[in-house]
């Protein structure tokens, strides 16, 4: 068995099914516990209210006696980080990539304040996995419109957030999709993202700081600040060097080392007024090639 390095990777690596059913459950009972008229209890993360079959199947799953504290640790923070999830968002189509659908919040400051009480946790970073950002929707855009770019190889969305650029290669074609992220929330709403598009996902926390071989590396609206873009930068440097075709979604942030890049496609993205200040915004999709052979894609 697979030893679980973050919130949901335990549950979903061993049994993707069952969370497809545990996913199911408790959208169920989060819609009763909303509901005045109802008068079941909201589910609880030690014993999940119509999951308890999930945990009976996943005990009897193990070789001998109860499951050792660590395996229920992962599992309990499995149904923890899914159940804040979908507790927190809504399945909605992305507006300018509407072949996908994400988990999607309403408010940006509900949902952090949310995040930080359910890790216990103050200052943490805003949920870059609960919006589809004007670069990532740019870069899902281009990726579904070039099949070929991404058709029959292995691709790496890095900081993947809500999943939508690794979903989209998965449906252009793309033989193996891994997407990477440092939130374990993020992981888990990209999790829960790929299933709601019945696509296939992997998931690793991190890989800025290490090589991960890929035929072509995503990179959308990862520019935000110094010190993230120079470390994004340096891996993306590397995998061009290793022979990756690199490309990046952006809006035109002050970090985004541009001169680094060929254009390869601009559009205007519809976006959040209440994120971006505008319900239109121009963003591009551009393309770093490795030095020593030239793009298989057309630009």
């Amino acid at each position: 068995m697979q030893q679980a390095t973050g919130p949901v990777l335990f549950l979903v690596d061993e049994d993707r099914e069952a969370l497809r059913e545990l996913q199911r459950a408790l959208e169920r009972g989060l819609s009763a516990a909303a509901d005045p008229r109802s008068e079941s209890p909201p589910p609880s993360v030690k014993a999940p209210a119509r999951s308890s079959r999930h945990i009976a199947t996943w005990r009897n799953s193990q070789s001998r006696g109860s499951p050792s504290p660590r395996a229920r640790f992962w599992w309990e923070a499995a149904v923890n980080c899914t159940e804040f999830v979908l507790s927190a968002t809504g399945l909605t189509p992305v507006p300018f990539v509407d072949e996908i659908s994400l988990y999607l919040a309403a408010d940006i400051y509900e949902t952090w304040h949310g995040t930080e009480l359910q890790a216990g946790q103050s200052e943490l970073a805003p949920p870059f996995w609960a919006f589809a950002w004007p670069g990532g929707q740019a870069l899902a855009r281009y990726v579904l419109d070039h099949p070929a770019l991404v058709s029959g190889r292995s691709v790496l969305d890095v900081g993947c957030g809500s999943g939508l650029v690794a979903i989209a290669a998965a449906k252009a074609g793309a033989s193996a999709v891994t997407a990477s992220d440092t939130d374990p929330f993020a992981r888990t709403a990209a999790r829960l993202n790929a299933l709601a598009n019945q696509v296939t996902v992997s998931l690793v926390p991190d890989v800025l700081n290490s090589t991960h071989e890929a035929d072509v590396v995503l990179a959308g609206d990862v520019w935000y600040e110094r010190d993230l873009s120079d470390l994004v930068m340096t891996f993306l440097d590397r995998a061009a060097a290793a022979g990756s075709e690199v490309l990046a979604g952006d809006i035109g942030r002050r970090y985004f080392p541009r001169h680094r890049f060929h254009p390869a496609a601009s559009y205007e993205v519809p976006v959040s007024r209440a994120l971006e200040s505008t319900e239109i915004m121009r963003a591009s999709v551009w393309i770093r090639q490795p030095d020593d052979r030239k793009s298989r894609h057309e630009l």
